[in-house]
């Protein structure tokens, strides 16, 4: 698993969007405290930040989850499974947020309403435990050297593996090709990401997918 003692400081400081996003994740999570905000200010504050996004909410949630998500990785303040202990991972916020956000579009009173039931007296105690994702292997410049993300499903997986590279990585590249092998002759399975930096310079990293798509596999 990868623990390390190395020290982590901030590549970049969070622009004053993404710093507002992660806010609102604080309070959508129950955990405004965290962050300073006082209890009479977060129905208000909330309301004025759903009314402020545009499109379909659920679609702008989800977005802004997924944003902060590769964000806080690239932004490398912590190790690894730390960083997903803020909010932006957490499914509970997650499903909160889009349930205030949308009661928030009609009306400050509706909002107060749905407020009341999502954080009723013991809401605490409905906060489903959270699986931390880890990875062992890498760097994975070659299948050889291919990084294993260990999370409890596929689809974790896939985000992980995206969170391993904003993590390495940082922020500033794009994702060019990606594709997933077909069964090599160990029976072993790759997801290959192609990352475009912008000296347009490219890497290919490879992830080993193999228990993931094959649970039954066992080694040779």
């Amino acid at each position: 698993m990868n623990a390390s003692l190395e020290e982590h400081f901030p590549r970049f400081t969070l622009e004053d969007t993404e710093h507002v996003c992660v806010i609102a994740t604080y309070v959508a999570a129950g955990r405004s405290e965290e962050i300073n905000l006082l209890p009479e200010q977060r129905q208000p504050w909330f309301l004025g930040f759903a009314q402020s996004l545009s499109g379909d909410v659920e679609e702008a949630v989800n977005a802004i989850f997924t944003m902060l998500q590769h964000v806080l990785m690239a932004q490398h303040s912590r190790d690894f499974t730390t960083i997903q202990l803020e909010p932006a991972f957490s499914a509970f916020a997650r499903a909160n947020a889009i349930t205030l956000a949308k009661a928030a579009r009609l009306g400050k009173s509706e909002l107060a309403a749905e407020w009341q039931q999502v954080f009723a007296p013991g809401w605490e105690e409905h906060i489903p435990e959270q699986l931390l994702t880890t990875y062992t292997g890498g760097p994975g410049d070659s299948p050889s050297s291919a990084v294993t993300i260990l999370a409890p499903d596929l689809t974790t997986a896939i985000y992980g593996e995206y969170w391993y590279l904003f993590y390495t990585y940082g922020r500033n590249w794009q994702l060019g090709h990606e594709q997933r092998t077909t069964p090599n002759g160990n029976g072993r399975v790759f997801d290959q990401l192609e990352l475009i930096f912008p000296d347009r310079t490219r890497r290919w990293v490879h992830f080993d997918v193999t228990r993931l798509v094959t649970p039954s596999f066992e080694e040779g």
